[in-house]
Formats: C-alpha cells, structure tokens, sequence
C-alpha cells in the first residue's frame, strides 16, 4: 500500500504539477547586469569523481523526472527527488538526494558566484540553492526552458550521472493535494501531540490524516 501511495503521488505530481511555477522563477532578478553565463568548462570541479551509487540504483533506460519541493520562500529546493520510471521492467524507484549535499564548483561557477557577491554567503555550496543560483547567474536553458532548473539538472547529471528528462516543482499547497488525492495516511502517533498553547492537535495511537 506504501508503495502504491507513493507511486500515485508520483504520478500526480508529474501530470498535474508538471514545470508549475514557483516564486523563483517569477523573482525580479537583482543582478540584472549579470550576462547569460555560457560555461566553457564542466559546472563541477575537474578533480570530482561521480560516485556509481545512482548507477547501481537507476539502469541507464530509465525515464528520470526531477521532483523538487520548496520551501515557503520559493529559493530553496529542501526536498530533492528523482523518479525513475523503467517501462522495460515496469517498475517506479523514488530516490531522495540530501538537500545538504556539498557542490564542488568548478573555478568558472566560484568566479561566477564571486562576482554576484554569493561566494561567502551560507549554504552557497548546499545542493538545495542550486537553482537559486543558477537563476542569479542567468544560467542558458540547456535542459529545460527554465535556466534555473536547468542549472539544477545539469549540476546532478555531473554529480550522479543520472540524466532527468522532466521536473516537477511542488509546494505545501501541492503536498496537501497530493495528500487527499490518494486517501490520506495512517500514521502511528507515539504520543499525544499538542500545540504551544497546550491544545490538543493529535491522540496517540493509530489516526488517519489528510
């Protein structure tokens, strides 16, 4: 039933929530002098080494969606997902990657980064404010009509070799959606939970939600 859920959400998010919009990509771009970047060189330093986790996992036929989920600000992508879908062998894998996962930029993307004054900012280097910044350097649509998103996946493609062919962006309103599109959940509740005012919001044991 699990898997069932969560291949349905999938699925939603990918029909109904295809290339949605976020606050992101309606952002007036501050650095507006900025020129297109047009990388000469690999976005990933030259001594990075992909690691073959993701090709043991994902066979090379896969169709690849990219699943990402903001934050209420629309910067940041805190949940990042792959779907791959393997028509041959009818099978849906759902693999989550580290929001915090560390980006070894390449001495392009670091001078880039210097020059909008971004290189010392925190979290500059977290794998969830990769499309913010391909959005600041006005990254070209390589992949996708959005530079961002692009940015976004051509930054996974040389970090895991996996090469996505869609996206979905989804935010909380979506993740509601998604929710009570597929019944709600049963969750096992280990405690009673209540909110700051002492208010009772959920009983221990066994409860469906949406």
């Amino acid at each position: 039933m699990k898997l069932f859920k969560t291949c349905m959400a999938a699925a939603i998010a990918c029909s109904l929530f295809y290339s949605t919009p976020t606050n992101t990509q309606q952002e007036t771009m501050m650095d507006a002098q900025i020129p297109c970047v047009q990388t000469t060189q690999s976005i990933l330093d030259s001594t990075f080494i992909a690691p073959d986790t993701l090709h043991n996992l994902i066979a090379p036929e896969c169709k690849n969606t990219l699943i990402l989920c903001t934050d209420g600000s629309g910067l940041l992508y805190d949940s990042i997902f792959i779907i791959a879908h393997n028509k041959k062998e009818n099978t849906i894998k759902v693999v989550s990657l580290p929001r915090d996962l560390y980006v070894p930029y390449g001495e392009e993307i670091q001078n880039h980064l210097e020059a909008l004054h971004l290189s010392q900012e925190k979290g500059i280097y977290k794998l969830n404010i990769a499309g913010y910044i391909g959005k600041k350097m006005n990254y070209p649509p390589t992949v996708f009509e959005d530079g961002d998103i692009s940015f976004m996946a051509d930054v996974l493609k040389e970090m895991t070799g996996v090469i996505v062919s869609e996206y979905a962006i989804l935010n909380f309103q979506t993740f509601e959606k998604l929710v009570d599109t597929v019944g709600g959940i049963t969750l096992h509740i280990p405690c009673d939970i209540r909110n700051s005012k002492g208010e009772l919001i959920l009983q221990q044991g066994l409860r469906q939600l949406s």
